[in-house]
């Protein structure tokens, strides 16, 4: 029989575990650093949500507009050039067609005459150095405007998925600004789904049922935020690996959540259980005044001297929860 005032509390079919560090992880976060000081164009200024492919900014875009002239001249140059030297050789390939075209006779005298042989061999040469030409022509132009495209990337950014943006600059009121610091510039979010990551290190706390945790948040505004358990990954942290425990957040606290992103928020674990079984919840406090003078190292002793046929399904902050120990 339990002692006066050790009933079990059950919180609406949640029992309060522990509480952990936690933060807010939207579905996708690209954050794009200052590459190069300057003065950049603000084309949008991250209002509301965005469409994949919107114009953010461009970073030095006059001094871009003359490499892009750059890059075309030199286009053209290699085109010129390469074009002058494939004349000569398709001209060349028309006449040794000619000749080869000709009766035998008429073929030999003019070959003698040009000194050269017109052959299928030299024929099939005469192709692969103008196939060569024109694949060069090619892969050089398309090596200039690779390296142009990968400098635009750090110059001309556009959103890279729908969602919303936060920049790390005081826009102004001008279009153009002036940047000479490092850092970040700005962060895009991919916000259809926002989760509450949290690292749950203890074994006890790993073997619980994922499906029946379920996490809560304080939002500094003085609403609680409620998360199911999703997906759990083992990332790298603190330059070692964790499992950590995603969480997704409720539709409706989206905006709220969206500004706690980058916080350092604290979050309470709960276990939530809908199935009726029989659980004690109980206060370590309690059961510790309860056990008097009698001494126990463990929680697990204690449980075994004070609630015979129950054991620990796990050790929270402040509680036990306990359950029907399984027979043998």
């Amino acid at each position: 029989m339990l002692a006066a005032g050790l009933c079990s509390v059950a919180l609406g079919g949640e029992y309060y575990i522990s509480r952990y560090p936690a933060a807010i992880v939207p579905e996708r976060m690209v954050t794009v650093p200052i590459t190069e000081p300057g003065v950049i164009e603000i084309h949008h200024r991250g209002e509301g949500r965005i469409t994949k492919g919107t114009l953010l900014l461009k970073v030095n875009a006059k001094e871009l507009a003359l490499e892009e002239a750059e890059l075309k001249n030199q286009q053209r140059q290699n085109t010129a050039t390469a074009n002058e030297a494939l004349l000569q050789l398709r001209r060349k390939r028309e006449e040794m067609e000619f000749i080869m075209a000709q009766p035998a006779a008429r073929r030999q005298f003019i070959e003698a005459r040009v000194k050269a042989k017109a052959d299928k061999q030299a024929l099939d040469i005469l192709n692969e150095k103008i196939a060569i030409q024109e694949a060069t022509l090619r892969l050089t132009n398309d090596k200039l405007q690779h390296a142009f495209d990968k400098r635009c990337e750090t110059r001309i950014i556009r959103m890279p998925f729908d969602g919303k943006v936060q920049y790390h600059i005081a826009l102004g009121e001008e279009k153009e600004q002036l940047i000479t610091q490092t850092g970040a510039l700005l962060t895009a979010v991919d916000d259809k789904a926002l989760y509450a990551a949290v690292t749950p290190e203890d074994a006890e706390i790993i073997n619980l049922p994922v499906e029946k945790l379920v996490l809560q948040l304080e939002s500094g505004q003085g609403k609680r935020l409620r998360a199911r358990w999703h997906h759990k990954k083992v990332e790298r942290r603190n330059n070692r690996e964790a499992l950590v425990y995603y969480f997704l957040l409720e539709a409706q606290d989206y905006d709220t959540a969206w500004g706690m992103i980058g916080a350092n928020s604290i979050a309470e674990l709960h276990y939530s259980d809908d199935t009726g079984e029989e659980l004690l919840y109980e206060p370590k406090s309690k059961l510790a005044e309860e056990a008097g003078t009698t001494t126990f190292e463990t929680w697990e002793e204690l449980v075994t001297a004070l609630r015979p046929g129950y054991q620990i399904l796990f050790t929270g902050e402040t509680h036990l929860c306990l359950r029907k120990a399984e027979q043998n």
